[in-house]
Formats: structure tokens, C-alpha cells, sequence
């Protein structure tokens, strides 16, 4: 895999239940491949990247603390539920570092 590459906006979707979050890189979404592993059903998700192919898999750092603008529209929590996709600011502390999919990857964990 190719060195992480900085995540600018990290935005969150709920599948079922399960939170995916996920970042728009050069216009084109990558998924944290662990919770999508998690929403699927599969609970051994380096075994499952492992066998994806190098395009779709990267590196992302997550370092990102919500903007005041996206705290107030989503009343003061960037982590609010009542939205079902919004910017997060999960991941400040420990390795920033996460496995992402591309939408190729997300639909071979998928169909695997």
C-alpha cells in the first residue's frame, strides 16, 4: 500500500445500524475498511483486505476535529444520530493511521 494519505472531510454513514465512516479522496469515496468488515458480518477484516487487490485498498489519516460550522449544524455534536451522513471528528487520539476500501474493495468484501 501506498504511504497514508490525508483525509480532509471524514463523513459517516449508518448501514443497518453500524457506522461507516469514510473520506472523499480525489472525488471518489474510501471506506474504513474495519466497520465496513463489521456491518457485513465479517470479523476477521485484515484477513479480508489482505486478500484485496492493491487498488483498492489505502491508507488515510484521520486527524480531523469538526469545524465550528459543522458543530453548529448539527447542534453542537459532531456525532449526532439524527443525520444519517455528517462530517465526525472520531479518531483524534491514538494511531490517525486507518485501512480504507475503495468502492471496488467495499463491493468484493460485499460479494467475497
Amino acid at each position: 500500500m501506498s504511504p497514508p494519505t490525508q483525509a480532509k472531510q471524514l463523513l459517516e454513514a449508518l448501514f443497518e445500524g453500524h457506522e461507516i465512516r469514510f473520506a472523499m479522496i480525489a472525488g471518489k469515496p474510501l471506506f474504513v475498511a474495519a466497520e465496513v468488515c463489521a456491518a457485513i458480518g465479517i470479523s476477521k477484516h485484515r484477513d479480508a483486505v489482505a486478500r484485496l487487490d492493491d487498488d483498492e485498498k489505502q491508507t488515510i489519516k484521520i486527524t480531523l476535529v469538526p469545524s465550528s460550522e459543522t458543530r453548529r449544524n448539527l447542534g453542537g455534536n459532531p456525532n449526532v444520530t439524527g443525520s444519517s451522513v455528517h462530517e465526525t471528528g472520531r479518531n483524534l487520539g491514538g494511531n490517525p493511521n486507518v485501512t480504507a476500501v475503495t468502492e471496488s474493495g467495499l463491493y468484493h468484501l460485499i460479494f467475497a
